[in-house]
């Protein structure tokens, strides 16, 4: 809903199927492969090849839509940093390896963040990878269109700045995603048999969610920091382990078997299909 609202937003049309299906095969790469934007990528790929959809749009898009999402997360990652610093005691070493996990894994999106909003620096790199490809193929390399896709990808960008009432909807679509996760969280402890405190899930769901997001490359971690802060807010060892190990399978295990289904369809599908039409 929210990457749908963006696109309206930005003057892409397109109907909510194919985002639907789309986001799915996005969030099956975003599981396989850590930075949470490979998907993101790929979705904007193949929603670039549709007809009458501009691609340069299509990812300003994407971009606003991780903006957005950029900033519910750290919102509701800096409360639960708060939350856990002034009402528990934590090992600082702790602290430190889930702000540095954070802070690396989200170093891509601001780059592409400053890039989008500053068109000349982007011209920069963009000749700079043109004579890359000139040295590489011994000839002149035509930027044109590229630069021109530039400016319209800015313009799409900039839509935030110049039309701020936009941003609304989709912003509360991704309010509403935080509101679900933290549900889902609540849940996960009431399947176990145990009700815990509202503070407890809001620290919990916005530090561990963060870095589950990361994929496979990180299950396994969002496991071992889950238990810790579970056992640090006062829960005990069995409950921590068995919420972290349920709400890992709700979570992302379940994601990972049906965005592979979509992926398979709508992702490698789609593209044979374009592979196939060109041979043929």
């Amino acid at each position: 809903l929210t990457w749908k609202a963006t696109l309206d937003s930005v003057s892409v049309k397109t109907t909510f199927r194919r985002v639907f299906n789309l986001s799915w095969v996005g969030a099956f790469l975003d599981c396989i492969i850590p930075g949470g934007w490979s998907g993101d990528v790929f979705m904007t790929y193949l929603i670039s090849k549709d007809k009458g959809v501009d691609g340069s749009k299509a990812f300003a898009s994407i971009i606003i839509k991780d903006v957005l999402e950029l900033a519910v997360v750290l919102g509701s990652l800096i409360a639960g940093m708060i939350l856990l610093v002034l009402n528990y005691s934590v090992d600082s070493v702790l602290l430190v390896a889930i702000g540095l996990t954070l802070v690396f894994l989200a170093l891509p999106l601001f780059l592409i963040i400053y890039l989008s909003t500053n068109v000349s620096a982007t011209k920069r790199l963009l000749n700079v990878l043109v004579r890359l490809v000139a040295r590489v193929k011994h000839k002149p390399f035509d930027s044109a269109d590229i630069e021109n896709k530039i400016t319209d990808f800015h313009d799409g960008i900039m839509s935030m700045k110049n039309h701020p009432r936009a941003m609304v909807k989709p912003l509360v679509f991704q309010i509403i995603t935080w509101f679900l996760d933290i549900i889902a969280l609540f849940v996960v402890f009431v399947a176990l048999g145990s009700m815990v405190g509202g503070d407890k899930i809001v620290i919990t769901n916005t530090i561990v969610n963060n870095i589950r997001g990361q994929g496979v490359a990180l299950a396994g971690f969002s496991q071992i920091v889950s238990s810790q802060l579970y056992q640090v807010l006062g829960i005990n060892i069995s409950l921590a382990q068995a919420s972290s190990l349920l709400a890992g399978f709700a979570n992302f295990w379940f994601r990972l078997v049906i965005s592979f289904v979509f992926f398979q369809m709508y992702g490698l599908g789609t593209i044979a299909e374009k592979l196939l039409n060109k041979a043929f």
